[in-house]
This record gives C-alpha cells, sequence and structure tokens, in this order.
C-alpha cells in the first residue's frame, strides 16, 4: 500500500513487501512529488533494506525505495527502479558475475554506512536503462535470478 504521510507534503508512506517472515515493511519516501499513492501500488521496486531504521516526520522508515532520476528542482524526473520480472520479494539482488553477497542485517557501523554511500555515489543506469556499477573493468549490471534491475525509461543517470 501507499499514502500521503500525515505531515509531511513530500514524503509518501509505504507498505512493501520485502519477504520478511514478519510481513511487508514500513518504508517513507520522498516520492510524493513525481507519484500519487496509486502508482507504487503493486509495482515490483528495489529496495535497500538493511539501512539502519530512521524516523522521518514521526514514522519510522525501514528501507530505500531505489529510483534512477535526472534534472533539477521543479524539471527534475523521478522513477523508481523496477525489480526484474518474475524477481520474488526478499529476492537479493548481485552485482552480474561477482560472488553473491553476505550482507549485513542492519549497517550499523560508521564504516559500514560509509561504504554504502561509496557504493551508491558508483551506481547509475546505462544506456538501455540497467542499473549498473562503474568499476575500474567497467561497468557490471544489478541483476536478480530472473534478469537485470532497471528504469522504467530513464537512461545514462544517477540512482538515488
Amino acid at each position: 500500500s501507499a499514502d500521503r504521510h500525515p505531515n509531511a507534503d513530500d514524503l509518501l508512506v509505504e507498505q512493501i513487501d520485502c519477504g520478511d517472515k514478519t510481513g511487508p515493511r514500513t518504508v517513507v519516501s520522498g516520492l510524493a512529488r513525481f507519484l500519487k499513492p496509486c502508482d507504487l501500488v503493486g509495482r515490483s521496486v528495489v529496495v535497500v533494506t538493511n539501512l539502519a531504521p530512521s524516523k522521518m516526520r514521526g514514522i519510522v522508515s525501514e528501507g530505500m525505495v531505489l529510483c534512477s532520476y535526472m534534472g533539477e528542482e521543479k524539471d527534475e524526473i523521478v522513477q523508481v527502479i523496477a525489480a526484474p520480472l518474475g524477481a520474488r520479494a526478499g529476492e537479493v539482488l548481485v552485482m552480474e558475475g561477482l560472488e553473491a553477497p553476505q550482507p549485513d542485517a542492519v549497517l550499523k557501523s560508521k564504516t559500514a554506512r560509509e561504504c554504502f554511500k561509496r557504493v551508491m555515489a558508483k551506481l547509475s543506469t546505462d544506456g538501455c536503462g540497467h542499473v549498473v556499477m562503474s568499476t575500474d573493468g567497467g561497468p557490471i549490471r544489478l541483476v536478480g535470478a530472473t534478469g537485470p534491475v532497471q528504469s522504467p525509461s530513464l537512461t545514462n543517470c544517477p540512482i538515488g
């Protein structure tokens, strides 16, 4: 589900099935300028689930929805990153060709949070809209068991 945040015009509050045994996670995102709540319902999205929970205007957020974006201020375009077609809720995504990750349950230490920021700074979409990480050896695609992760239509732009 998705609703407007009761205390912030620019925030949405989503209940997202991330495959947790405890049920859907509450995720607060700054997407209200770009999407109506009904635009998110039923979509398969990519969520970073190992961030420390944080309170946003009185509601605890337990994840971050990944988006591609371009432009600035009133000309900014933001699109929610789509999970690969057929991906299951809670599936761990990997960088193509690399070993399966062993992610921390929660990024608690300052070092882990800084590492996450460095990785996020290297994520973008390529000319096909696939989410890639820049490396010295060239871009590596983010993939699930059924295919690549991608932006609906934004290419060659950052991820956040």
